[in-house]
């Protein structure tokens, strides 16, 4: 698969610490002094709906792999 967003190749798969970096990658570009809450990233219009897709995205593949590592 082409990630347009990042411009790279995406045929390997994400190790946990390669999403939690896409997903620091993410809230850096909004840090504003303190982190936000998930209903923050998930509800307001301040977030670009790519950045908030990719967000949610990040999210829930982290949460699956920390499931299936159990």
């Amino acid at each position: 698969r082409y990630n347009i967003t990042r411009g790279k190749c995406m045929n390997k798969k994400l190790t946990i610490n390669d999403i939690k970096q896409k997903i620091n990658n993410i809230e850096n570009s909004y840090y504003k002094g303190y982190n936000q809450s998930e209903e923050w990233w998930r509800i307001t219009g301040e977030v670009n709906p790519t950045d908030r897709r990719l967000w949610t995205y990040y999210h829930n593949l982290l949460n699956k792999k920390l499931i299936k590592k159990k």
